[in-house]
């Protein structure tokens, strides 16, 4: 049996399914997800707790049980409130995950790592965010297949889905926030934006932008192609939840994506037949962009 721990947004936990997927398959052993970071039971405070996000496409995987997790994870099913112990908890931790040949963690998570895949047992806990497609490429049909959205569209974006369907739709995911902070990070520029808006056009495509961001108000001020009607996604218009605003960008045929793992994976999707994916360039991975897809320049 594989199990896979699961941490941070949808993005993340996509890569981290898919990993624990091919290995399963590699293996020929079931599959389960272990939650216990997610619901907060993470004692050593290393990552902050997230939603279940995988609902969203109604996968038959099991979770993990606390007693399944517990021989990777000392202490799973204790949770204390009492400074020391958290403190013990989490150097004996440190401890148990070296010694134990079953846990498999990522060693450098801004590089592929060929090895993981032929060296893993086939009965192991793994940690890590596995963010590159060549983990998982000789599964990638099975993967496309299971991951369906179930929950159906409604009210406006229902409207908004069919706008996307009928034009050269192209998805604009300019993520802000977190990443203005973030020197491992770099935000999609209005520049990048036109560049690949230009390149677009060059190949014969008649774009049309639907931009969706957490920085919306921005992106009004900012981001502005004068050879292209722009949409701008907000909240107002469509609804707040992430999987609605995942199943909008899945729609769309082109990609003009910030360096994120929640616009990584509607692209890889939808993989529509003549699709053309943009992003900047990642600051420290040479592995996470999928085949073909088109560096911008760092303008």
């Amino acid at each position: 049996m594989i199990i896979v721990r699961l941490a941070g947004g949808l993005g993340n936990q996509l890569f981290q399914y898919a990993f624990g997927r091919a290995l399963a398959h590699r293996h020929n052993v079931p599959l389960k997800l272990d939650l216990h970071v997610l619901e907060g039971r993470n004692y050593d405070q290393t990552m902050t707790a997230r939603a279940y996000a995988l609902d969203l496409f109604g996968l038959p995987v099991p979770f993990a049980t606390p007693a399944e997790v517990a021989p990777y994870v000392p202490f799973v099913t204790k949770p204390s409130t009492f400074l020391p112990a958290q403190y013990g908890h989490r150097l004996l931790r440190k401890v148990s995950r070296s010694l134990n040949p079953r846990y498999v963690v990522e060693k450098d998570a801004a590089r592929f790592d060929a090895g993981v895949l032929l060296t893993a047992p086939s009965h192991c806990y793994v940690a890590g965010y596995w963010q590159s497609e060549r983990y998982f490429l000789p599964i990638q049909q099975e993967l496309r297949s299971e991951l369906r959205v179930v929950t159906p569209l409604t009210g406006p974006a229902i409207a908004l889905a069919e706008h996307i369907n009928t034009v050269e739709a192209v998805c604009v995911h300019v993520r802000r926030t977190d990443f203005l902070t973030d020197v491992h990070q770099t935000t999609l520029t209005p520049a990048q934006i036109r560049q690949g808006v230009q390149v677009l056009i060059r190949r014969g495509v008649k774009p049309v932008l639907f931009v969706f961001s957490d920085d919306i108000d921005w992106c009004r001020r900012q981001v502005r192609v004068n050879d292209a009607p722009v949409h701008y996604v907000s909240e107002e218009a469509v609804g707040g939840n992430v999987g609605v605003h995942f199943q909008l960008m899945m729609g769309c045929r082109h990609f003009i994506n910030s360096v994120s793992t929640f616009s990584w994976w509607a692209a890889w999707l939808s993989k529509h037949p003549t699709q053309l994916v943009f992003h900047p360039p990642h600051r420290r991975s040479s592995d996470w962009a999928a085949q073909h897809w088109i560096t911008l320049t760092d303008a």
